[in-house]
């Protein structure tokens, strides 16, 4: 027999959401909804549906800076985002102090007391691309899985912006 019962997800699984690494204000709220069955050609009522009873949610790979964040309750899962900014790292960032070049891999390792900076390499990825799968539990015990895509791009901004600041921070030093 058939189970009395019907699984829609909302919003609908695939792609949840495509934005470049500049965006912010991100909230989608997942969940899975159970709409019953409707009365059999032999007017016979199919058995109740169950109800979801809680959620499970993990995003995969894991993001290599927690910017997006998952709530879980028994009303859904919300994926939010302040801010998609870290997404992307730094090859490098090259810089002169005391006559010596040297090399670090983020903003906070570049020393205050650098002269220059001499070369800013950001992340050659264009796109990161995260697997978020939600997992509703029934109450007869069976569980209900849909798969959302996340797809960030790289924009450049970010860096474009820091280089900039950094650059000046230290042009400044030297009037």
């Amino acid at each position: 027999m058939a189970p009395g019962y019907t699984v829609e997800w909302l919003p609908a699984p695939g792609l949840l959401f495509k934005a470049p690494e500049t965006a912010g204000g991100i909230s989608h709220r997942i969940r899975c909804v159970i709409i019953p069955t409707p009365a059999g050609e032999d007017g016979e009522d199919p058995e109740p549906p169950p109800e979801v009873v809680g959620y499970r949610a993990i995003i995969e790979p894991a993001p290599p800076v927690p910017v997006l964040e998952l709530a879980v309750s028994g009303q859904g899962v919300t994926l939010s985002a302040q801010t998609l900014a870290g997404l992307f790292g730094i090859d490098f960032i090259d810089y002169l102090q005391d006559g010596v070049i040297a090399r670090v891999t983020s903003w906070g390792a570049l020393p205050a007391q650098a002269e220059q900076v001499i070369e800013f390499r950001p992340s050659r990825l264009t796109s990161r691309s995260y697997l978020l799968q939600v997992t509703a539990e029934l109450t007869n015990g069976e569980r209900e899985q849909a798969s959302y895509t996340l797809t960030i791009t790289q924009e450049w901004t970010a860096g474009r912006d820091r280089l900039k600041e950094e650059v000046n921070a230290r042009s400044n030093k030297t009037r």
